[in-house]
């Protein structure tokens, strides 16, 4: 006798243990996790009291923190809900920020998280941007002073900045910034003289670090870019040992990544560049550069000629980077997240646990309800594997027949239990 469905069994026993998992993780939540939180909570607010009295001495650093970045010269400020920081009008490079929305630590007077700091720091990161030219054609550089016609950048107010280089060309880099983490630099020059004049956009991202990473497959840090649509990631590590690593005649864009941070810089589609990723000594300490140059760009005589770079510097938010991805054509951009090489997988698996994560706010149920949505996508696929093995088993004692009736000839032994599988549909 052959039961008329042999899986029902294993398929009755998954969804109890399911169940049985559901409610496991629940009972975990209530008398294990809820509790320990509300230690943490509690342990949080006894430390608050004594973070307070480190108020008068983190004033006194802080001061001298904007003493040692007032040696720049005059500032425009960032402020935005998200971004806090400033532009140096030496070298129009935007070196100071800090991101609202992210701390050092869990405790909610901790720092905000420092991305860029200026050149004089022993941690510098900063980014600039600007134009080079031929011999002879003085143009804006690291030691120029820009004037603002005003102090501070927000979304709603960018700002502009002016430079004459005294010969008949006046530069202006328009600074605006969304509400999240994306700046736009919109350069324009014009030229005055009686001649044209070739320029080439440039754009730089440098930065001391100290790399004491354990590198893996798992997750870049370090310089990347997109170059003419494929994902190129250097670690520093081979930098310094290997030297620098260049592409020429790209579209696309270069920055570097930590474990949740990104700078980048996105040129115009239009812009065909240069990039290199290079290694060098700043002060004793390891520097890390990322540049790029544009082709030549020509200002007529008597004409005003322009050209747009973006600057990305923020959070590796999944759903931002995708956001900026589609709205400004940025190849790949959403790679600078890691997904590993079964990226088609693991971003819609991450995005799915996201998800379920923003319905019902604990990680631990997420990853639950994932588990048991991939079940029932495959369940087709394991209830005939379940099936297969239930009529497998029925057939054991004609399979120790046929073994014992063919033991001196396997071949006949083989044959004759591939004939047992299709009469009895067994797959």
């Amino acid at each position: 006798m052959h039961s008329t469905n042999p899986g029902a069994p294993d398929i009755k026993n998954l969804l109890f243990a399911l169940l049985l998992a559901t409610v496991v993780m629940m009972a975990w939540q209530y008398f294990y996790e809820a509790p320990r939180e509300a230690q943490r909570k509690q342990a949080q607010q006894e430390t608050l009291a004594a973070k307070k009295e480190q108020e008068v001495a983190k004033k006194a650093e802080l001061a001298a923190v904007e003493t040692t970045t007032a040696v720049t010269g005059p500032r425009i400020s960032i402020e935005s809900d998200r971004l806090h920081g400033s532009i140096a009008l030496t070298g129009a490079r935007i070196d100071t920020l800090t991101l609202a929305k992210y701390r050092e630590t869990m405790d909610e007077g901790s720092p905000e998280v420092a991305l860029l700091k200026p050149s004089n720091d022993e941690q510098a990161y900063f980014i600039e941007t600007g134009v080079l030219a031929d011999a002879g054609v003085r143009v804006p550089d690291a030691n120029s002073q820009w004037k603002a016609n005003r102090d501070t950048l927000t979304p709603t107010t960018p700002v502009t900045l002016s430079w004459n280089n005294g010969a008949g060309l006046t530069f202006e880099k328009i600074i605006s910034l969304d509400q999240r983490y994306m700046f736009t630099i919109n350069t324009q020059v014009k030229n005055s003289t009686g001649a044209p004049v070739k320029l080439y956009p440039y754009g730089l991202i440098s930065r001391n670090y100290e790399d004491v990473s354990q590198h893996t497959y798992i997750m870049h840090e370090g310089p990347l870019g997109v170059a003419n649509g494929v994902l190129n990631d250097v670690t520093y590590k081979d930098l310094r040992e290997d030297g620098a690593t260049k592409f020429d005649n790209a579209t696309g864009w270069i920055g570097m990544t930590d474990k949740y941070w990104l700078t980048a810089l996105i040129p115009s589609n239009d812009l065909t560049f240069d990039a290199q990723f290079k290694h060098s000594k700043r002060r004793g300490s390891d520097a890390y550069q990322v540049d790029l140059r544009g082709n030549a760009i020509e200002v007529a005589a008597g004409e005003t000629t322009g050209f747009d770079m973006r600057l990305f510097a923020g959070a590796k938010e999944v759903k931002l980077l995708d956001k900026y991805r589609t709205e400004y054509d940025i190849p790949l951009f959403d790679r600078a997240v890691d997904f590993g090489v079964l990226y088609f997988l693991t971003k819609p698996i991450f995005l799915a646990l996201n998800y379920f994560h923003g319905l019902v706010g604990n990680f631990g149920v997420a990853i639950l309800l994932l588990t048991v949505c991939i079940k029932l996508l495959l369940f087709p696929l394991a209830s005939k594997s379940y099936t297969s093995m239930s009529q497998m088993k029925l057939l054991v004692p004609q399979m120790t027949e046929l073994k014992e009736r063919y033991a001196d000839d396997k071949m006949k032994m083989n044959q004759a239990v591939m004939e047992l599988y299709k009469k009895e549909g067994v797959n």
